[in-house]
């Protein structure tokens, strides 16, 4: 018998819906159906699994945040500042503290309050000021942790801060706006 020839037909909705990519035209057999569903369903539950597997593989990349040691290269006495400075007494002091001197374009790793080693660094694009959005290429102002590291060929040692603290997400909440993340040293 046709649809549409005889005495009308009621729609009965399916319990679930079906998903597109189960159906097939009339012609095909029950078999046939059956099994392109069940590859179907087989290829997403493998996709998933790999997804999974790939998400996984960053996981040894978020490492908590560390005490590291200076290790010098080279000879034991250097000339730092026109000082005369014996490099393992520098190598057995561990880092406090990590100083970013926007002003000067400094990084200072500090040990005790006395500052052990100097880099030379660069800001973002609009320096000046702090942090106030996601996107204004500005580099944060405040008090910051070192979450995590990224060994690099390209970057040698990338360090990961704590940006966005609770004043800098209160602060852009307040306004409306996205604070902004992933802020490397």
């Amino acid at each position: 018998m046709r649809i549409g020839v005889g005495r009308p037909t009621r729609f009965i909705p399916a319990p679930f819906p079906r998903p597109v990519r189960c159906w097939t035209p009339e012609r095909q057999g029950r078999t046939q159906h059956r099994r392109f569903c069940q590859r179907s369903i087989f290829r997403e539950i493998v996709m998933r699994w790999l997804l999974a597997l790939f998400c996984m593989s960053f996981m040894p990349l978020s490492q908590a945040a560390f005490t590291q040691t200076i290790v010098p290269k080279g000879s034991e006495q250097k000339i730092i500042n026109n000082k005369v400075i014996n490099t393992e007494s520098i190598a057995s002091k561990p880092i406090d503290k990590v100083l970013v001197l926007k002003s000067a374009r400094q990084l200072q790793l500090i040990s005790g309050g006395e500052a052990l080693k100097t880099y030379r660094i660069s800001l973002g694009k609009n320096p000046k000021g702090t942090k106030l959005q996601e996107g204004d290429q500005r580099t944060p102002e405040g008090f910051y942790w070192i979450d995590w590291r990224k060994p690099s060929n390209n970057y040698n040692l990338s360090m990961h801060i704590s940006y966005p603290n609770v004043s800098d997400s209160a602060r852009a909440r307040s306004e409306g706006v996205k604070p902004g993340s992933m802020i490397m040293l």
